[in-house]
């Protein structure tokens, strides 16, 4: 015998919805779903934290659910959760044999960082163009200490990575997976 269920919406015991079903099928698992970035305004031209960070207000750049959040540099999650933090980086590096690297530094103890993603461009020619990409998955548990940030580095004289107001030429994107492990 099968039974047919008909809702469009599914609450919590606090009467707050936490599940959709539109007219046409779509369920909207609202809590669920996550999705932020953050983009370089400025180049970075020594070697340091990247700190100067924001929303792309594009006519098509949109987040999606909670934001996250940045201050000098250091990226807090919104709530607790596993994410997927990828990251792009447009970096020129001015000499043949200079090398600059973008990495992804995470703390758990909202002190102390350690090297999560390490990649690198450049060591060719005279002047180097390069976009480089880094990604991790991180555990989330608490909001208070665990947190990120971007680090440029071994950035020689007249090598920089990327950073524009009007474009993502240097990027972070942080994607909610599932609860924290």
């Amino acid at each position: 015998m099968s039974s047919v269920l008909k809702v469009d919406a599914i609450q919590n015991t606090a009467g707050t919805s936490a599940l959709t079903i539109d007219s046409g099928g779509v369920v909207n698992l609202s809590s669920t779903v996550m999705y932020d970035t953050y983009r370089l305004t400025s180049d970075l031209t020594a070697s340091g934290d990247m700190t100067a960070w924001e929303k792309p207000d594009d006519a098509l750049a949109v987040s999606v659910g909670d934001s996250m959040s940045v201050s000098s540099g250091i990226f807090t999650f919104p709530r607790t959760g596993v994410y997927r933090v990828a990251y792009f980086a447009g970096v020129d590096t001015a000499a043949a044999d200079s090398l600059a690297s973008v990495e992804l530094h995470g703390t758990t103890d909202n002190s102390n960082y350690d090297l999560l993603v390490y990649v690198r461009a450049g060591g060719g020619s005279d002047l180097d163009y390069a976009t480089v990409s880094g990604e991790a998955v991180v555990n989330i548990s608490d909001l208070s200490n665990r947190k990120v940030k971007l680090v440029g580095d071994s950035l020689s004289t007249g090598s920089v990575i990327s950073g524009h107001t009007d474009r993502n030429d240097t990027y972070i994107s942080f994607q909610y997976l599932a609860p924290p492990q």
